[in-house]
């Protein structure tokens, strides 16, 4: 019949000690009922028919046996258990008085149990108390049914029948109750008992009535009915011993085609621990299978075991690794390990533990069916492996084991598919190109060239995020997709470009690359992998040509766009018409508060775009040839707003941004002064803005182009300074009168400290080099006040003044409390002097 005693590791490997508490409770309830249950037995000092002494022992010794001749049949979890305990129970019930039998059931099971499995303290109590509460149950019934049918020897051997079956019924509950205190679900585990208890308990019940009914004749009759019995009972252990091997070899040779249905390694680890626990009737697996460039692949049935290893070589584990046969694991009690290993070495690990099903501990038999399963994993683990790392290496670089081009595509698809497409965080694809690699690979090598690769990618990825992904498409091409949003993005770019800018050193050689990064956030249209690398490619070549770092793509750059063209036959017929406007912005005298000068900077009202911002104008002047016309327009109309300025008595200085073609033009010189010469401006009070990159292109074309501005009296200014890649001895050679703090700096200088500190480095470094040093983006009178305290001269930004046209710029002077400054800088013989 079903499980009804507490079985050594019914309670698992470990004895909580609230667990043991509860177990001792039930047993102290039992002992209650069981003595408030004999007070209830009718007659209990007498047995139902005649007896002597010696059958006390006799049938000790019987239960001994029965505990001892207990056969299970497991099929996956489910377990059935049958024993001989009826048998001497029925005998019990009929020869001996309640006192002696509860002894003899008592003594004789727990002594079999106690020799046979070692079971702890606690579990003995329990079972020796469910043994006396079995025994009453049956003492109970027996009686009430005997003295139902007036004691007849007919109406006494039926009463055997229910009177056993249902105390094993009882019994079997009861162990469910304590099993549930640590695994839980007593619902679902007692109705588990039921199915298999309503069943066989009635048929050893009629068997055990059936042995005994001879002896009612005679005692010495009995013999007739126990041999057979012995023999039925030896034929059915063989039997299903034999039944039980078959169902194990059969489940043992489907488990290669189980767990071999998948090439995923995934997929065979997870068949492969779903089996193990199935097979060896397990509630908790993991297996682990180790792997040469990536974590190890695991996976867990039931509760994840603790601290299994990451790699072959983990000490902790040697002794199992050290085997080929399942032994119990380290810091993991009541389990079992084995090593998953073929000719080339390990290649992984299965552990088990919780044993589940009739036999609550792994027996020999487990240890061996446990290493049959792991060599026949084995095939399985080597062919997903091979697997995988063919499918790798179709999809990932050789050289740096990143992504290639297909399987970043692939990639990028399945991130658009799932992330939102918004006006904030958005999936942003960075294409990056190293400059001048080929002169690397004709110079040094290309060995040194895959090592300056090699080590590239490797700083990459140590300056992304965790949830970027970094790929390399080809040469030396590598793409990045983030989730950023547009602030991110640049910071990100910045650091990047900054990363590459640190020396290589290849076989001992100093080696500086740079990197030129095209920027393509996932807007509408470009909402797939293609169209967005398309997109990266025409920023990066764009921040290549002009030597920026880093480029966003925008129509305006792309010259297969029609909103390019049309942008383009815009903004020339806006410059044959006169419609870009100059606005001018103030630029105060940090210590005097005096405004000083203005900035005429470029304004386009578009009348169907609104107004264009300059960043994308300007650039589509400077690749069209429109660069020249409009610095020609802008020299034009600022000159002839000084002027007005002048005659309202407002003498302040010009300044103009160049582009870097115009540094390149050589009639540029000639072009400034004619505008000049034109409206009778003193060259001294024109200054023209250059950006550091601007510097390096070209540098001495760009260089007599400076000098002879310089030798006319124009001014000189580094715009943007500290976002570029000047040379401080270059620049110390420069006729240059004034640097301008880019406004990425001095916006931050009241939060960053390190923004700070570069803004009064630039002071500094501009003082020490006789410079006069301009603050751009000043926006609050707290920045104001902090570039006061470092000695700044010049500050520009929105906090003074937004750029304006001209008319709302006068009307500015005549109502803000700074004052312009009102004498001619040219004309010292009307400049106040001191008392």
């Amino acid at each position: 019949m079903d499980r009804h005693q507490l079985d050594g590791d019914d309670l698992g490997v470990t004895s909580d000690r609230r667990v043991v508490v509860r177990v001792l409770a039930l047993a102290a309830a039992l002992t209650i009922l069981t003595a408030v249950g004999a007070l209830g037995v009718p007659h209990f000092g007498d047995s139902l028919e005649p007896t002597r002494w010696w059958v006390v022992p006799l049938v000790a010794f019987a239960f001994a046996v029965a505990e001892r001749t207990v056969f299970h049949l497991e099929f996956r979890r489910e377990a059935i258990s049958f024993s001989l305990s009826e048998v001497p129970t029925a005998f019990a019930l009929l020869y001996l008085a309640p006192g002696p039998a509860i002894g003899a059931r008592v003594v004789g099971s727990m002594i079999a149990i106690a020799y046979a499995r070692r079971s702890k303290w606690y579990k003995l109590v329990f079972n020796a108390t469910l043994f006396a509460a079995e025994t009453v149950v049956a003492y109970a019934v027996a009686r009430f049914v005997v003295e139902l049918g007036n004691g007849s020897q007919a109406v006494t051997l039926l009463a055997l029948i229910p009177a056993t079956g249902l105390a094993t019924i009882i019994g079997s509950l009861m162990v469910s109750a304590v099993i549930s205190f640590v695994e839980g679900s007593f619902r679902k585990r007692a109705m588990g008992e039921l199915r298999v208890s309503s069943w066989v308990a009635p048929m050893n019940a009629v068997v055990a009535a059936t042995v005994v009914a001879p002896a009612m004749i005679d005692p010495w009759l009995v013999l007739m009915s126990l041999i057979p019995l012995v023999a039925v009972w030896g034929i059915m252990r063989s039997r299903g011993n034999l039944e039980q091997r078959f169902r194990d070899l059969t489940d043992l040779h489907g488990f290669v085609g189980r767990v071999g249905r998948s090439l995923d390694l995934g997929e065979v680890v997870l068949a492969a621990a779903s089996e193990v626990a199935s097979l060896l009737r397990v509630g908790r697996v993991g297996i682990v299978v180790f792997t040469e460039h990536d974590e190890p692949v695991r996976h867990d049935i039931g509760e994840p075991l603790p601290a299994l290893p990451h790699a072959s070589d983990d000490p902790l584990w040697a002794a199992v690794f050290a085997t080929s046969t399942a032994v119990e694991p380290p810091g993991i009690t009541g389990a079992l390990a084995i090593a998953v290993r073929d000719g080339e070495g390990i290649v992984g690990l299965i552990v088990a533990a919780g044993r589940e099903g009739a036999q609550m501990r792994f027996r020999p038999t487990d240890e061996v069916r446990l290493a049959t399963l792991a060599e026949q994993f084995t095939p399985n683990v080597r062919k997903a492996t091979l697997h995988q790392q063919i499918d790798f290496e179709a999809r990932h670089d050789a050289l740096t084991g990143l992504p290639n081009r297909s399987q970043f595509e692939r990639l990028v698809n399945a991130a658009l598919r799932h992330h939102p497409i918004s006006d904030e965080v958005q999936p942003v694809i960075m294409l990056m190109d190293l400059d001048r690699f080929k002169e690397v690979n004709d110079t040094l090598g290309h060995h040194a060239g895959d090592a300056v690769l090699v080590t590239f990618a490797q700083r990459l990825s140590n300056t992304i995020g965790p949830g970027d992904l970094l790929a390399r498409l080809a040469g030396d091409e590598f793409a990045l997709l983030a989730m950023r949003d547009i602030a991110g993005v640049n910071e990100l770019a910045k650091r990047l470009v900054s990363e590459i800018r640190q020396p290589f050193t290849i076989d001992g050689v100093e080696v500086v690359v740079t990197m030129s990064i095209g920027v393509a956030p996932a807007t509408p249209p470009a909402v797939d992998a293609s169209s967005l690398l398309r997109r990266a490619d025409i920023a990066m070549y764009t921040a290549k040509n002009r030597h920026t770092g880093f480029e966003h793509y925008r129509d305006d750059i792309d010259r297969r766009t029609p909103a390019r063209l049309a942008m383009l036959g815009d903004l020339r017929n806006a410059l044959e018409d006169g419609d870009l406007q100059v606005f001018l912005q103030p630029k105060l005298d940090i210590a005097s508060g005096v405004v000083i000068g203005v900035e005429a900077l470029a304004r386009w009202a578009h009348p169907n775009r609104g107004w264009v911002s300059p960043d994308d104008f300007v650039h589509v002047a400077e690749e069209t040839g429109l660069i020249k016309q409009m610095t020609d327009h802008v020299l034009d109309v600022a000159v002839t707003q000084l002027q007005r300025l002048r005659s309202l008595g407002h003498h302040l200085g010009l300044a103009v941004n160049l582009s870097t073609h115009d540094l390149l033009d050589d009639l540029l010189p000639e072009r400034v002064m004619r505008q000049l010469e034109r409206r009778d401006v003193d060259p001294t009070l024109l200054t023209l803005e250059i950006t550091e990159s601007s510097l390096l292109i070209d540098a001495p074309r760009a260089r007599a182009t400076i000098d002879r501005l310089n030798g006319y009296g124009v001014r000189l200014s580094v715009d943007d300074f500290g976002t570029g890649y000047s040379s401080l001895s270059y620049l110390r050679h420069l006729p240059v009168s004034e640097l301008k703090i880019d406004h990425s700096f001095v916006a931050q200088v009241l939060f960053d400290e390190q923004d700070e500190v570069i803004v009064r480095s630039i002071i500094e470094l501009g003082h020490n080099l006789g410079m006069q040093v301009v603050a751009e983006g000043v926006e609050t009178d707290e920045v104001l006040t902090r570039l006061r305290g470092f000695s700044c001269d010049v500050a520009q930004g929105f906090g003074i003044c937004r750029p304006v046209p001209l008319d709302q710029f006068i009307a500015w002077l005549n109502t803000t409390h700074h004052p312009s400054r009102r004498t001619d800088p040219m004309s010292p013989e009307r400049w106040p002097l001191d008392n």
